[in-house]
């Protein structure tokens, strides 16, 4: 017992050191620009839509926590899980009083960038309850213009950042744990600034933990919210403004994201697998350093999820020491991390070589995949955030993105000139690509 105790309290120690990266509770250092973005020719923000407040980006956000009152140290909402989907928006800026976020892409077109700048949350309004997450263990006395009016206002702030864009798809963004209210608006904000804001990015915000030792709570709290997103999954889909729905998974998140889609797949069991994808409008799914048994991966897949969406892409690595931990603390393979040629027995290799819906994508070469712990390279390595964000943005698969297919495996890789193979793919897209200054003069 006292190795695994000496290692569970290395485990957690990790955490802390890694949960520590904010200056403050409401801050985070923005990512590096996206290998294949990273220079002047292939900025994405050339024929991306515009903002219309320079200094604040909103980002619209759906959560299950219970909102903060005034004794709260949690200025927004709290750890603590509610059965109701609250909908909001966000203000997301630069810490720099004289930098907006158009100093962000002009710093970045001419690859000037002497160190890493804040972002922050400037403000959080709640429009209220989605009235259909509602239970029977909900308040019964709540007003019916009160559980209409935050559908309207979420609907309009959407329906306005998608009439700026070529792209009228909604992106969501599900967290990990270890994490409070902010971080995933932080992120999001990140992600949909390196898509040219194209589209609607969302955060969705689980009832997860700021504390590294409740682990085991929030595994239990990711599976609950499950139901929640489920719901916001529907609501979504019933908007004929949103052609197709994406979703980025990470980490404990991914248990959330796999666990929705499962109940959606049970639900939608009598349909064929077109239709219920039509009705799901579901497109790609990325899960990034899944912190899954993947055992119940595995069942969910046999149980037809991957007949509500058009594709699912996982993210592994070798390199992810805190998925090491998690398996040793649990005593089972997570997700996230790659199998070996030894774990690839002849019938799972047989099933992946088929599955034109399920790819495999081992970051474990790519440019610094193992920088802090190598569990956050999804924004840490340009590489891998270069190909989730053209993952979401073209749908195009693996090979057609760039990576390389194993020699032996049903693995995707990232050879050595995946930067030029990417920028390629880029280039060609973009060209036949119309700009939203086109979009806007058509909505006009």
């Amino acid at each position: 017992m006292k190795p695994l105790r000496c290692f569970v309290t290395v485990f957690i120690l990790l955490l802390v050191t890694l949960s520590c990266r904010s200056i403050k509770p409401n801050q985070i250092k923005k990512m590096s620009p996206p290998a294949v973005m990273n220079d002047e020719k292939y900025n994405p923000f050339i024929h991306g839509a515009v903002i219309q407040d320079r200094k604040r980006l909103p980002i619209l956000y759906a959560t299950n926590r219970v909102p903060a009152d005034s004794d709260s140290w949690e200025p927004h909402y709290l750890s603590t899980r509610s059965e109701s989907v609250r909908l909001g928006v966000a203000g997301i800026g630069v810490a720099d009083i004289d930098k907006t976020w158009d100093d962000m892409a002009m710093i970045e077109a001419s690859r000037n960038l002497p160190r890493k700048p804040l972002l922050e949350v400037l403000d959080v309004e709640e429009y209220g309850i989605l009235d259909t997450s509602l239970t029977l263990f909900s308040s019964n006395d709540l007003p019916q213009d009160y559980l209409e009016l935050p559908k309207e206002r979420f609907l309009i702030e959407l329906k306005s950042q998608l009439r700026q864009t070529d792209i009228k798809d909604v992106f969501i963004f599900v967290h990990g744990y270890n994490v409070n209210f902010e971080n995933p608006l932080l992120v999001t904000a990140q992600l949909w600034h390196y898509l040219g804001y194209r589209g609607s990015f969302i955060s969705y915000g689980w009832p997860a933990t700021p504390k590294p030792t409740a682990y085991r709570k929030d595994m239990d709290t990711a599976s609950m919210s499950s139901r929640s997103f489920r719901l916001f999954l529907d609501f979504l889909a019933e908007q004929d403004e949103i052609h197709r729905i994406h979703i980025l998974g990470y980490s404990s998140g991914t248990r959330v994201v796999t666990e929705a889609l499962y109940q959606k797949a049970l639900e939608l069991n009598d349909l064929p697998a077109e239709e219920a994808q039509m009705k799901t409008k579901l497109g790609t799914v990325i899960l990034s350093n899944s912190d899954m048994d993947r055992g119940q991966f595995s069942s969910y897949i046999m149980d037809g999820e991957l007949n509500i969406l058009e594709r699912m892409n996982l993210y592994t690595s070798s390199k992810d020491l805190v998925l090491r931990g998690s398996q040793i603390v649990l005593s089972l393979p997570r997700m996230g991390q790659t199998m070996t040629d030894e774990e690839l027995t002849p019938a799972i290799k047989d099933f992946f070589d088929k599955e034109e819906k399920l790819s495999i994508i081992d970051v474990s070469d790519a440019e610094k995949v193992a920088t802090n712990g190598g569990h956050f390279y999804f924004l840490e390595s340009p590489w891998v955030s270069s190909d989730v964000l053209l993952n979401l943005w073209t749908g195009f698969d693996p090979e057609e993105r760039g990576l390389e297919k194993h020699e032996n495996l049903p693995i995707w890789t990232f050879p050595d000139d995946y930067i030029e193979r990417s920028r390629a793919v880029l280039d060609e897209f973009i060209s036949a690509t119309p700009s939203s200054i086109d979009i806007r003069e058509m909505n006009e």
